[in-house]
């Protein structure tokens, strides 16, 4: 079967890793692969000189992010036809969706849906006027009056919408299925009407090699979701500052100056205990999960199935979470602990529940949640889940 792939970058974190393997798997498998980028890295300059037998990078101008840009899409159409793939299988598309929706006409075509970015004009699904509580998407008619603020917020938030209902209508009249990671975001596609199946994302974690080593004694956790206010973190930390029994050291990108000045009053607040280590590579990240007895994942926003999650439990390490989004169905059944934003108590209580955990409880919450995600999303489950799909 010839298969092409179509993601907005060629490398990254998240969807761009899942491409990667969703390419190996299907390559292993006897399958032509093409995939078909149209920027290399995010926060990168849109260089489309790279080409290569696998990969081909074609740009257009960041203006056409919510109109059609007609060359665009002929040199997508272009590629489209010489290599006449048999499916095409979407993943994240900003650049002109229109006319990447369009040039895909014609042939099969199934998007794997990573966040909640196609319902949703923030991304986020949460009402940022209203204590970011949840919400399910533009059918809520919440946008203009729960997320916007001022002149300048409304207008940013008009010019997301259209382009967001222009990929909703395009998507809608040519993707033939959704695949989503979650059940959750499975049950809202369908509400939305769409055609939608769910396919629980793969890890290329390696096994851990951890024999139980860890002591929650003193919980010392850590999260890797950076500082960006929609991850939760420093939301998280501010709740955890009166609480001496507990260390957070927070991992990731630094977010905004806003987010990067607040953290610093936190950590000066925390006499040493809560501590901003910054970026770390993808190798460096999987061995310091060794360091710590938990792995904080507070999301404020609704993530769809978070990839650190899954990573944190192939290599053994309690996960905490907010019940947002996907994390309820990788946690549920004793695999982790999680917390509620709608509930002011529920942080204090998931604290004082790992200050008094027990070795074999802690033990017994890792051994599952690792069994579970080595039997539910290893490579060849994966790849049998899809190719179901796709001969369907």
């Amino acid at each position: 079967m010839r298969i092409l792939l179509i993601n907005e970058f060629a490398e990254g974190y998240g969807a761009e890793q899942i491409v990667k393997d969703q390419a190996k798997l299907l390559s292993q498998n006897g399958h032509e692969v093409l995939q078909l980028c149209f920027g290399f890295k995010l926060g990168q300059k849109r260089d489309a000189g790279w080409e290569d037998d696998t990969h081909i990078i074609i740009t257009s101008p960041a203006c056409f992010k919510i109109l059609f840009d007609i060359v665009f899409y002929r040199r997508i159409r272009r590629v489209v036809k010489s290599f006449r793939p048999d499916k095409i299988i979407l993943h994240n598309v900003f650049s002109s969706p229109m006319s990447v929706y369009y040039a895909c006409r014609d042939y099969e075509t199934v998007q794997v849906v990573h966040d909640f970015k196609m319902l949703c004009p923030t991304s986020l699904g949460i009402l940022l006027n209203k204590n970011y509580a949840r919400c399910k998407g533009f059918k809520d008619n919440s946008c203009f009056k729960c997320c916007a603020k001022g002149t300048k917020g409304y207008i940013s938030m008009l010019l997301r919408f259209i382009q967001m209902k222009e990929g909703f209508w395009f998507r809608k009249r040519y993707v033939g299925k959704l695949l989503c990671p979650s059940q959750w975001l499975t049950d809202i596609t369908k509400w939305y009407g769409f055609h939608s199946l769910k396919l629980n994302n793969l890890t290329g974690a390696a096994a851990s090699q951890n024999q139980n080593v860890r002591t929650p004694a003193r919980p010392n956790l850590m999260s890797a979701g950076g500082l960006m206010f929609n991850k939760g973190v420093l939301r998280f930390a501010e709740k955890i500052l009166g609480n001496h029994a507990v260390s957070l050291s927070i991992i990731g990108n630094r977010g905004g100056d806003d987010d990067y000045r607040k953290n610093t009053e936190i950590a000066s607040k925390s006499n040493g205990r809560i501590s901003y280590k910054g970026y770390v590579d993808y190798a460096q990240l999987m061995e310091m999960f060794s360091e710590y007895s938990f792995l904080v994942v507070p999301s404020l926003c609704l993530d769809n199935y978070p990839t650190i999650i899954l990573e944190g439990m192939m290599n053994k390490i309690c996960v905490i979470s907010s019940d947002r989004g996907g994390a309820t169905e990788l946690l549920d059944d004793g695999r982790g602990l999680l917390f509620s934003w709608d509930d002011e108590s529920s942080i204090a209580k998931v604290i004082d529940r790992i200050t008094s955990m027990s070795v074999d409880e802690y033990n017994s919450i890792v051994d599952r949640a690792y069994e579970y995600v080595r039997g539910n999303n290893n490579f060849q489950v994966y790849y049998d889940r899809l190719n179901r799909i796709l001969n369907s």
